[in-house]
């Protein structure tokens, strides 16, 4: 089998990670010696071993030696301690003799790091993968903006009609996309670490906003639920509140009357700038982007209304757009503007895909 089956192998490995990682970063790895897999394994959990570990440990279960073996690798082993010691050190203590790594890790505190001690304790290191990198490039976005930025990758993610409305303006819940749309989205849920939305969505929709198609990686999560409530009137009942897998962000001065119903489940964040005279009260966005760094949140898919997602674009908190048209027409509340979405310079274009009737259009956002 060729290097690039191989890596193709460790590729699909790391994927089974996704949901399960937080601000850790998805990887796969297999261990080869002529020819034969000796042991595999992906990165399982937030705080877990690495997958190169588990890789050595699976093979030495099953009673192979992993010296002179090949490690094939989807991201560069770690060079530093965090909650886990140095895989690199670890390899070399084995006596793995070539490792192939498909992207070297953009992590400051790694960033080639590994690559040059392998090399000078004389471990033949493999870069050359450059179609597959374009393959699997998705597959870092998120890992290596977080860790670059420290500040979770954030997706905003909008459903609307032919004449891009996003609700019949009854204050009503307004179905508007299909079946084969909305499995994707719960495909996206589980991928995300949190879900974000405001207040006024939970009023009208009383959403769910867990995972109900199954699993799609290693096993079924539903991700962290980040309610946006200043006020503090998202009723009790509502299904958001099913179980104690959520956050509430408040105004200060709602916090003592938040504790008190929620407990440590509120995160207070201040207003930010008010742009005009007339401007609702806004969240200060990128300072909670920072406050949910800090408890390990990695990625946020924001499900909001127009209104939340008007102020996540207009601060600029945004790297991905899901933006999906149903060929329905409904007469209603028109969501954000054509130029905010599809002819904002900062939105470059990715994919375009059709789910049964409707169409998804995907890209990043640069500010």
């Amino acid at each position: 089998m060729k290097s690039e089956e191989f890596m193709k192998r460790a590729a699909k490995l790391a994927t089974r990670g996704m949901g399960f990682t937080k601000t850790n970063p998805l990887v796969g790895a297999l261990l080869v010696k002529d020819g034969v897999i000796l042991g595999k394994a992906w990165h399982e959990r937030f705080g877990g071993h690495h997958a190169e570990v588990e890789a050595v440990y699976d093979a030495e279960k099953k009673g192979y030696s992993v010296l002179g073996a090949h490690l094939f690798v989807t991201l560069e082993p770690c060079f530093h301690y965090g909650k886990t010691p140095p895989c690199v050190d670890f390899l070399l203590e084995k006596g793995i003799s070539k490792v192939s790594v498909l992207f070297r890790d953009k992590n400051p505190l790694v960033s080639g790091k590994s690559i040059k001690k392998l090399q000078s304790s004389g471990v033949e290191v493999d870069e050359n993968f450059l179609e597959l990198r374009e393959k699997y490039a998705d597959m870092y976005e998120i890992f290596f903006f977080s860790v670059q930025k420290k500040l979770p990758f954030t997706a905003l993610k909008l459903a609307m009609s032919e004449n891009l409305c996003i609700s019949d303006g009854a204050h009503t819940q307004t179905k508007i996309t299909g079946k084969e749309t909305d499995k994707h989205v719960h495909f996206l849920r589980q991928k995300y670490d949190a879900i974000l939305v405001g207040a006024r969505t939970v009023f009208i929709d009383n959403p769910h906003l867990g995972v109900r198609y199954g699993e799609f990686f290693q096993g079924k999560r539903d991700p962290l639920r980040i309610l946006l409530d200043p006020h503090l009137r998202i009723p009790i009942n509502s299904q958001v509140f099913r179980d104690e897998n959520f956050l509430v962000v408040v105004f200060p001065e709602n916090e003592k009357i938040a504790r008190k119903k929620f407990g440590k489940r509120v995160l207070v964040i201040e207003q930010g700038e008010t742009r005009h005279a007339l401007s609702l009260r806004q969240f200060d966005l990128r300072l909670l982007q920072k406050e949910l760094y800090a408890r390990d949140i990695g990625s946020i898919l924001v499900e909001g209304g127009k209104r939340t997602a008007e102020e996540f674009l207009s601060q600029k908190c945004v790297q991905k757009g899901y933006f999906s048209t149903s060929p329905k027409t409904i007469i209603g509340e028109k969501t954000i503007s054509v130029e905010e979405i599809f002819k904002n310079p900062a939105f470059h274009l990715q994919k375009e895909r059709k789910f049964g009737v409707d169409t998804l259009f995907e890209g990043k956002y640069v500010f």
